[in-house]
């Protein structure tokens, strides 16, 4: 005796509900298709730029004297062709997470110098310096900051580029916890920075003590800091040709409470002062615990008797 499996049939009352629901699952799977296939070159093009920026560090890592020779060159190069701001972005987040504290201190050294002096950087250079009542500047600075904390004078010139003098006088008293032979060069090479075109501003905010206080403690600081050289002197004609008694007295007093420049309206709400130096603290702590870093590269860091007045630093002219 055979047995039949009986066929089942929808019945004619859900035929037509369950068709809708196929349709409308396969319209959803198109749906997501589509979508997909709309992410994808987005997402392939951020995965091979960021194999890209790793895989020149890389580079970099393994042979200083590469980093040397054509460290700027093709930094700048890569900063023309895919965006000095893209650039940067990734570079910062890399190193940020980078173990090796010896390369990250010396490279970040490196972008800070083509960021201060590279006609390549100064739309990003002018975003920087517009943080005040830019976004995309305050953000920018923001993803810059945590990954330049590795050359403790990288991270203060960024602040005065950005004109964030308050925090950049905060700096300078922890550097004067434990200040190094390597700091010192640093700084020394910061001071004749500070002549170039690009810090234009900040020397004319000299000429006003009641807005910008802050500016001349880091600068005051700085000078302290200094062993009486050559960018001590230079630094200490700067500040004696600054009449700062005459302005202390003459200023309207009005003026300092409306400052529109203070870090506590445009910076310290989005990232909190204490946040930050403790950040800065314990990437000098990483710092500490490993290798001391070596002078950066020549081709890197010109002289210092020369580094205003090349034709790099020029730039801004």
């Amino acid at each position: 005796m055979t047995t039949t499996t009986p066929t089942t049939t929808t019945p004619p009352t859900l035929a037509r509900p369950l068709q809708q629901y196929r349709r409308l699952q396969q319209q959803q799977q198109q749906q997501q298709q589509q979508q997909q296939q709309q992410q994808e070159p987005g997402m392939k093009e951020d995965h091979y730029f960021d194999l890209l920026m790793r895989s020149l560090l890389q580079r970099f890592k393994r042979s200083r004297e590469l980093l040397a020779q054509r460290g700027t060159l093709a930094i700048c190069k890569l900063c023309t062709l895919l965006g000095a701001e893209k650039t940067y972005r990734q570079l910062s987040l890399i190193l940020e997470r980078e173990e090796d504290g010896e390369f990250a201190s010396v490279m970040v050294q490196a972008l800070s110098l083509i960021l201060l002096t590279s006609e390549e950087l100064k739309p990003t250079r002018q975003l920087l310096q517009a943080s005040p009542t830019e976004a995309g500047g305050r953000e920018l600075f923001g993803t810059l900051y945590l990954s330049f904390c590795h050359a403790p004078v990288a991270v203060l010139s960024l602040c005065l580029l950005v004109q964030a003098y308050s925090h950049a006088s905060a700096l300078v008293q922890v550097l004067a916890e434990e200040t190094t032979i390597e700091l010192l060069i640093q700084m020394d090479r910061l001071v004749h920075l500070l002549e170039s075109p690009v810090f234009a501003t900040l020397r004319l905010q000299l000429l006003q003590p009641k807005l910008f206080p802050e500016l001349l403690h880091t600068l005051y600081g700085l000078l302290m800091l200094l062993p009486q050289t050559d960018a001590f002197n230079k630094l200490s004609r700067r500040l004696s040709a600054v009449p700062t008694g005459v302005f202390l007295t003459l200023e309207d007093k009005s003026k300092a409470s409306t400052r529109s420049h203070s870090e506590e309206k445009w910076l310290y709400p989005y990232f909190p002062r204490e946040t930050m130096l403790q950040d800065f603290r314990a990437m000098q702590v990483r710092r500490a615990a490993a290798p001391a870093a070596p002078s950066t590269p020549a081709a890197l860091a010109p002289n210092a008797s020369d580094s205003a007045s090349t034709p790099s630093a020029t730039a801004d002219r």
